[in-house]
C-alpha cells in the first residue's frame, strides 16, 4: 500500500512540475506575451485583444477637475498594462484629439533585444461610456 501510495505521490508531483502553464498572464486576465509581441511587432489586432480586456469596467466618473471622468481610469490601466514585467506606460495627451468621442493617447514603451520600442495607444474617451480601444501607432 506505501509503495503505491508513494508511485502515486511521484506521480502527482511530476505532473505539477511539467505543466505547461501560462506563467504571462496577469491577475487583469491579460496575456503579457501577446501584449508585448502585439507592441514589438506593431500588431494592432493583438494589442487590442488584451487593452480591450483592461478597459471593460473604467466608466466615467465626472467631476469638477475632470468633466470627462475618465483621468483616475488612466491611473487603474496604467498600473493593469504594467503589471507586465518590462511595459511601461505614461499619458501623452488626456482627451487631446477632438474627435467624438475625444480620443487620448497613451505612450508604451517596451525592450525587444535591447532596443527600446515606442508606440502610442489611442484610447476613446467618452463622457457617457467605457474607455475603448481605437488604435495603435508609432511614436511621431
Amino acid at each position: 500500500m506505501e509503495k503505491k501510495f508513494g508511485v502515486l505521490f511521484v506521480f502527482f508531483l511530476l505532473t505539477i512540475l511539467c505543466c505547461d502553464k501560462d506563467y504571462s498572464l496577469t491577475q487583469s486576465g491579460i496575456n503579457c506575451k501577446l501584449l508585448k509581441e502585439g507592441f514589438i511587432q506593431l500588431d494592432n489586432e493583438k494589442v487590442k485583444a488584451e487593452i480591450s480586456k483592461l478597459l471593460i469596467d473604467l466608466t466615467p466618473k465626472p467631476s469638477y477637475f475632470d468633466s470627462t471622468g475618465h483621468l483616475i481610469n488612466f491611473g487603474i490601466l496604467f498600473s493593469r498594462i504594467e503589471q507586465c514585467d518590462g511595459i511601461f506606460c505614461d499619458m501623452s495627451c488626456y482627451c487631446c484629439i477632438q474627435t467624438y468621442p475625444a480620443i487620448s493617447e497613451i505612450s508604451i514603451q517596451t525592450d525587444s533585444c535591447s532596443v527600446l520600442i515606442s508606440r502610442i495607444i489611442d484610447i476613446l474617451t467618452p463622457e457617457t461610456d467605457t474607455l475603448a480601444y481605437w488604435n495603435l501607432h508609432l511614436k511621431k
